[in-house]
C-alpha cells in the first residue's frame, strides 16, 4: 500500500490492488480531503494517533464493508463516508464528538449502528438515504438533532431520544415511513413524547409528527400550537382532526402532506401562518392532488393569516366553498379558486360569495386566458352572464368605516394626469383592493398595472386612472423590454411585483418617489445597463435578488448600495463569497432580504460552502436587518452588530448554524419571527431588562448579560 503523508497528514492513497485491506500507521493524525475518495478498498483500520477526517475522505468508496477506528478521534467532517454503498460495520470511538453533515449518506447497505456517549451533534443528513438501518439509540450527550438528519431511512422504526436533546430541527426524520413514533427518557427538559409524536416539555405545542402517521390523525387535546413543518411531508396522512384548545397553525406545518385531502378549521383557531397547508409538485413534475375541501368555521371571522396559507402550484381550479378569498394572497392559486367560483358559483355562502365575486370581475381576462388553456369553457359562459348577478351589499370588518377607503384626490394632484383612453393603449391594468393586513392600515383601493404596451423610451407610470390612484406594478410588467431606458414610479405606487423590470437590457435609469415603497425580489434582475436608481428616502424595503446582475450598480468591493447618503441601503452583494469575513461599508443603514442567505453562501464553493463566510461586520450606521438576510450561511460564526440597531427581520439569522454567539444592543426593538430560529449553538447576549433578555428567555435560549468579549484566535489545524 502508498500513502502520500506530509506533517502527519494523510493526503492521498495511491491504490496498488483492489479490494485491499488498509491499515493506517501509527502517527497519521489527519486524514486529508477525499484522501482515499472513490477508491476500491474493502476494510480499513485507522490509529489511535488520528484526530481528524477530513470531508469526503471515504466518499464513493463502494466496496467498503468495515471500518474500525480507535479513540482519539475527535471530528469527522462532511461527506466522510457518504456514499459507501457496501459499508456494513463501522466502530465510532467514544471520543468523537459530533457527526458530520452527509456523514453516512447513501450507505445503503448499514443496518445498524452505535453512537458513542461522546457525541453532541447529529449534524444535517448524517444517515440519508441509509434505507436498511432499523432502529437507532441517541445517547444522552446529543444535544441536537439537526435538519434532515434520518432523511428517507424507510425502514426506520424505532428511535429512542435521550435526556439531554435540546433541539430537534425539522425534517429531521423525512421519509421515514416506517417511523409512527418515538421513546423520549422522561428526564428530558425540552421534550415529551405524547401518542409517540414529538411535543414540547409543557405537552402544549407539537413539535414534530413522525412520517409513519397514516389515514386520519386526531391532535391530541390540550395541543395549542403546531410548531412550524411539525406535518411536513407526512404523506400518509389523508385527514387530520384539531382540538378545541388550538389556537396557532406554524409555517408549513402541513407543507407537502400530498395525501391530506379535507381540512376543517376550527373557530378557536386564531392564526394560520404561511404555507401551512402547502403543497410543491410531486418529483416527476405532476400536480399532486389538491385538498378537496378547506372549511373555515365562521366564528374564526378574525384569523391571521399569513401570505399563501394554503398556497399550491398549478393551473387547475380549486373549489373551496367555505374559504375566503381574502386569505389567499399568492396570485395564481387566487385566480384558480376564482376559476372554482366561475364553475361552481351555487356552492359559496353569502358570507363569501361577495368577495369572490369582486375578485373575479376584476380578474376577467385573466381567468379567460387560464380558462381556455385548461378547457373550462363554462366560465366563458358564466361571465356572458356576469351582468344579471347583482353584489349583495356587505361591510368591510376590517375598516372602521365599514368601507374601503377612496382615493384622496390630492394624493394625485400633483404628478402628470392621463385620460383613461389615453391609458388604454399604452397600458395594461386593472382594479384591486389591499387590505389592511398588507397596508398596515387600512384598505385601499386602486390601480395595478398590468403591462407596458407602448414605444416609448422614456416611460412614466400614470399616477391615476379616472379617480383611482395607481398603487402598484404588478410582476413582471415590464420584463424583457428592450425598448425603455428610462422610468418614473411616481408616488401613489407603493408596491412594485417580482421580477416587475427583470432583463429590460436597455434600462438605464429609475426613479421611484413614493414612500414606504415595497420592491418584491428581483425586481430588476438582469438589467446590465442600469446605472442610476433613485429610492424614496423614506421606508424602502428591498426583495431578495431584486438587482441581481446589474453590473453597472455594483462597486468594485461586490456591493449594490443605493439611496440618500443618511439613507443608504445594502440592496444585494454581487461576488461570489470566497473569503471568510466581509465588512460592510460605513453609511450603510439598511440591509435588504436575502444578501448573505444560503444561496450566495452555496454558490461560491461547490465543494466546500461550509468553510466560506465566518465573520460579518456591520456598520455604526447601521438601523435595520431585512428578513432573512443571512439566512441558512451555515459557516457563519460571528456577526459585530453595532449600538443603534433598531430592527432584526423575520427569519434574518435563520439556520445558520454555527453562530454561537450574538450581541444585540438594547436599542433594538424588533425581532421578528425565527429571526434566530435554528442556531441551535446560540447564546445571545445584551443588557439586562433589555428585548434581547426577554426574546432569549421565551425561546430558551442562554442569554448573557453584557457585550461580547473578543474571542482568542483559533490555530487549530
Amino acid at each position: 500500500m502508498s500513502f502520500i503523508i506530509e506533517e502527519g497528514i494523510l493526503k492521498q492513497y495511491i491504490q496498488e490492488q483492489q479490494g485491499a485491506d488498509i491499515l493506517v500507521d501509527e502517527g497519521v493524525v489527519q486524514i486529508g480531503f477525499g484522501a482515499f475518495a472513490g477508491s476500491d478498498i474493502r476494510s480499513i483500520s485507522l490509529p489511535k494517533t488520528l484526530t481528524y477526517i477530513d470531508s469526503r475522505a471515504f466518499q464513493g468508496c463502494k466496496s467498503l464493508e468495515k471500518v474500525i477506528i480507535t479513540d482519539g478521534l475527535e471530528e469527522a467532517d462532511n461527506f466522510c463516508f457518504a456514499d459507501c454503498v457496501s459499508l456494513k460495520s463501522i466502530s465510532l470511538p467514544q471520543t468523537l464528538k459530533q457527526l458530520g453533515k452527509w456523514m453516512f449518506k447513501g450507505c445503503t447497505e448499514l443496518e445498524a449502528i452505535s453512537l458513542p456517549t461522546s457525541i453532541i451533534n447529529i449534524g444535517d443528513n448524517a444517515f440519508e438515504g441509509c434505507s436498511k438501518l432499523k432502529s437507532i439509540m441517541i445517547p444522552d450527550n446529543v444535544r441536537h438533532i439537526l435538519s434532515r438528519a434520518f432523511l428517507n431511512c424507510i425502514l426506520l422504526e424505532k428511535v429512542v431520544i435521550g435526556k439531554g436533546v435540546i433541539q430537534i430541527w425539522d425534517g429531521a426524520f423525512e421519509g421515514c415511513t416506517s417511523l409512527c413514533g418515538v421513546e423520549i427518557d422522561p428526564d428530558n427538559e425540552q421534550y415529551k413524547s405524547i401518542d409517540g409524536q414529538i411535543f414540547d416539555k409543557t405537552g402544549t405545542v407539537l413539535k414534530l409528527a413522525l412520517p409513519g402517521i397514516s389515514g386520519h390523525y386526531s391532535v391530541p387535546e390540550g395541543t395549542r400550537k403546531i410548531g412550524m413543518y411539525a406535518f411536513y411531508s407526512c404523506r400518509l396522512m389523508t385527514a387530520v382532526t384539531f382540538p378545541e384548545t388550538l389556537k396557532d397553525i406554524g409555517y408549513r406545518a402541513f407543507y407537502d402532506c400530498t395525501g391530506l385531502t379535507e381540512v376543517t378549521i376550527p373557530g378557536n383557531v386564531s392564526q394560520i401562518e404561511s404555507e401551512a397547508f402547502g403543497k410543491s409538485k410531486v418529483q416527476d413534475g405532476s400536480e399532486p392532488e389538491p385538498i378537496k375541501s378547506i372549511s373555515v368555521d365562521p366564528a374564526a371571522g378574525s384569523v391571521s393569516t399569513g401570505g399563501d396559507a394554503f398556497f399550491l402550484g398549478g393551473t387547475q381550479p380549486l373549489v373551496y366553498p367555505e374559504l375566503p378569498i381574502t386569505f389567499v394572497s399568492n396570485k395564481e392559486e387566487k385566480r384558480r379558486l376564482a376559476l372554482g367560483y366561475c364553475l361552481y358559483p351555487e356552492k359559496y355562502s353569502g358570507e363569501y360569495k361577495n368577495g369572490y365575486l369582486r375578485y373575479v370581475k376584476s380578474q376577467k381576462k385573466y381567468l379567460l386566458e387560464l380558462a381556455k388553456k385548461s378547457g373550462l369553457h363554462e366560465v366563458e359562459t358564466f361571465f356572458e352572464n356576469l351582468e344579471s348577478t347583482k353584489p349583495e351589499k356587505e361591510t368591510n370588518k376590517n375598516n372602521k368605516t365599514g368601507k374601503t377607503r377612496e382615493p384622496v384626490s390630492s394624493s394625485v394632484s400633483n404628478e402628470k394626469k392621463l385620460t383613461v383612453a389615453e391609458i388604454k393603449k399604452s397600458w395594461s391594468y386593472t382594479t384591486t383592493v389591499w387590505d389592511e393586513s398588507y397596508t398596515g392600515t387600512e384598505s385601499l383601493k386602486g390601480i395595478v398595472i398590468k403591462k407596458y404596451k407602448g414605444n416609448e423610451s422614456a416611460v412614466e407610470v400614470p399616477v391615476s386612472v379616472g379617480s383611482l390612484p395607481v398603487y402598484g406594478i404588478d410582476a413582471m410588467a415590464f420584463a424583457n423590454n428592450t425598448v425603455i431606458t428610462e422610468v418614473l414610479v411616481p408616488a401613489p405606487v407603493f408596491t412594485i411585483g417580482y421580477g416587475a423590470f427583470a432583463n429590460c437590457a436597455n434600462l438605464k435609469r429609475v426613479e421611484i418617489r413614493g414612500k414606504k415603497i415595497k420592491i418584491a425580489s428581483r425586481v430588476f434582475d438582469n438589467c446590465q445597463n442600469l446605472e442610476e436608481v433613485i429610492l424614496p428616502d423614506e421606508n424602502t424595503s428591498v426583495g431578495s435578488r431584486s438587482f441581481q446582475g446589474c453590473i453597472k450598480l455594483t462597486d468594485e468591493s461586490g456591493f449594490v448600495i443605493l439611496g440618500a447618503e443618511d439613507k443608504k441601503i445594502l440592496c444585494d452583494y454581487q461576488l461570489p463569497i470566497t473569503m471568510p469575513e466581509i465588512t460592510v461599508p460605513e453609511g450603510v443603514e439598511k440591509i435588504a432580504c436575502g444578501v448573505f442567505a444560503k444561496e450566495r453562501v452555496y454558490n461560491s464553493i461547490v465543494d466546500k460552502p461550509h468553510k466560506i463566510l465566518r465573520k460579518v461586520v456591520l456598520p455604526s450606521t447601521l438601523k435595520a436587518i431585512e428578513a432573512a438576510c443571512f439566512a441558512d450561511a451555515i459557516s457563519l460564526q460571528q456577526v459585530i452588530i453595532p449600538d443603534g440597531l433598531e430592527s432584526i427581520g423575520q427569519m434574518a439569522f435563520s439556520g445558520c448554524s454555527s453562530l454561537a454567539d450574538i450581541y444585540i444592543p438594547n436599542t433594538v426593538t424588533f425581532i421578528g419571527g425565527g429571526a434566530f430560529s435554528h442556531c441551535n449553538c446560540l447564546k445571545i447576549h445584551g443588557e439586562i431588562g433589555s428585548l434581547a433578555e426577554e426574546y432569549a428567555k421565551e425561546r430558551k435560549i442562554q442569554f448573557i448579560a453584557g457585550r461580547i468579549e473578543e474571542p482568542e484566535k483559533n490555530n487549530r489545524r
